[in-house]
């Protein structure tokens, strides 16, 4: 047997397909970030300049908005809220998801100097509250039920709660100078 037919036979089989296939694409992928400039992470050592804190004005209607966004999809959990078990796993994943979305837009804002140390015990505060959320929803995932009731009740679920003051009904969110709030 000559070598022509050792190799024509290697690659016929689907471990030298896949062997051709990874080198030619490890050689295209390699000719295609010299090409274009290597990888989208930029030059090694570059650091990116940290985003410039808002004003005062940029940083209310960022809150304001946030807001707006928040209270509506509250309203919307305060008009459904689960009736038997089965819901509450998916109404418990309805609330972590609005909750991951407004830590996510808080993440997003850098507040000016003057709100950065209260704006830094809120972002601590969300951090709490929604790793406990996130604790809750994977109980009523798994349906754990006894442990979901412990833990609604204990104090330290209590103590994230007075985080945020007094519970407040959605009607009685306002937000900013709204003329018209959603009800």
């Amino acid at each position: 047997m000559s070598d022509n037919t050792v190799m024509g036979s290697f690659f016929r089989s689907p471990l030298g397909l896949f062997v051709a296939t990874l080198a030619v694409g490890g050689i295209l992928l390699a000719a295609g970030m010299t090409a274009f400039g290597g990888t989208s992470g930029g030059t090694a050592g570059s650091v990116p300049p940290p985003p410039k804190p808002l004003s005062p004005a940029q940083f209310n209607r960022a809150g304001e908005h946030i807001c707006v966004s928040l209270r509506s999809q509250l309203v919307w959990l305060a008009h459904h809220k689960p009736k038997n078990l089965r819901q509450v796993t998916s109404y418990m994943s309805r609330a972590t998801s609005i909750f991951d979305r407004l830590t996510a837009d808080v993440d997003g804002i850098v507040p000016p100097p003057a709100a950065a140390a209260s704006f830094r015990h809120l972002r601590a505060n969300l951090g709490v509250a929604d790793r406990a959320l996130h604790r809750l929803n994977h109980l009523t995932e798994t349906h754990q039920w006894r442990r979901v009731v412990l833990l609604v009740r204990s104090r330290w679920w209590k103590n994230i709660g007075e985080r945020f003051g007094p519970p407040t009904k959605v009607k009685d969110i306002h937000c900013g100078w709204m003329r018209h709030p959603v009800v």
